[in-house]
């Protein structure tokens, strides 16, 4: 060790040497701080290190919690708990364990709910309803969807499904027109009686496709909704308007992202994994 360096910092766990290396050391050294009798019995122990100082020339000496007397670094060894993590340790590679494990999983969260950027609830009453703003991410074909939660009681089946239900005539069928807009601009629009469409569900809800429209990235997109014909015995089922992902786009988009999610959740398992198999074997050594 270079002059006036320790070995042993202070808070270090160390372990005295044994009995007959200290009666060695006692022997042979001559000059200061020769060990006293009464540090002998302590051969073999284990102690913390509460004070560090250097004599002159750079010769570490040491004060040991618990045990008496001034301490020669030949005198001491590393212990077995110096090898060990510290609790510190143990909590920072936990976090970082968890880090590993959490990160991919909130990324594809985030790459999830960009595959439908607008969702916002509609009055099916005569009139119009327009969603706030939001931010389109990828350029792609997105569905314009009616949403209502499950179950669509029987009577109100038809005005919700219209000729979707083959037991449904044509007029039965609620009436809307949608616009999709850019910055005020219309850049698609269309009407549920001119869409064939379909129906989708999961969730607890049932979505009707009111139409699609391929779209580019960026900001100030709105969904408007206007109903010709009053649908308001629909609101008891929370109608809400979704634009959506078409599913063949939303797996396309998805690919990549889970893919790295499921390899970095492997990484951050074995990681974990490994770091707890190395605290067992250490502590298992000590």
């Amino acid at each position: 060790m270079p002059p006036y360096t320790e070995q042993f910092p202070v808070g270090s766990s160390v372990r005295i040497a044994d009995r007959k290396r200290l009666g060695e050391f006692r022997q042979t050294w001559h000059f200061h701080h020769p060990l006293g009798d009464d540090q002998l019995p302590f051969a073999g122990q284990r102690a913390v290190v509460r004070r560090v100082g250097f004599y002159h020339g750079g010769d570490v000496l040491y004060e040991l919690s618990d045990v008496p007397g001034i301490w020669h670094e030949g005198c001491l060894e590393p212990s077995a708990d110096n090898s060990r993590m510290t609790t510190r340790q143990r909590i920072f590679a936990a976090c970082i364990g968890i880090a590993v494990c959490v990160w991919p999983l909130a990324v594809y969260a985030i790459m999830w709910s960009r595959t439908v950027p607008i969702t916002f609830p509609v009055d099916l009453r005569v009139g119009s309803t327009r969603s706030p703003e939001s931010t389109v991410h990828a350029a792609t074909a997105y569905q314009v969807e009616l949403e209502v939660d499950t179950p669509v009681p029987d009577e109100l089946r038809c005005l919700f499904l219209g000729t979707l239900d083959r037991e449904c005539a044509a007029d039965t069928s609620l009436d809307v027109s949608w616009q999709i807009l850019r910055q005020a601009k219309v850049v698609g629009s269309g009407r549920s009686r001119a869409e064939p469409g379909g129906t989708t569900s999961g969730g607890g809800a049932v979505s009707r496709v009111l139409g699609w429209q391929r779209l580019d990235p960026g900001e100030g997109y709105t969904v408007e909704l206007s109903s010709t014909r009053d649908a308001s015995a629909l609101q008891s089922l929370k109608p809400r308007v979704r634009l959506a992902m078409r599913a063949g786009a939303k797996e396309e988009y998805l690919e990549i992202p889970s893919l790295v999610a499921f390899v970095e959740l492997i990484i951050g398992a074995v990681s974990a994994g490994g770091v707890l198999l190395v605290v067992l074997v250490k502590r298992a050594a000590a």
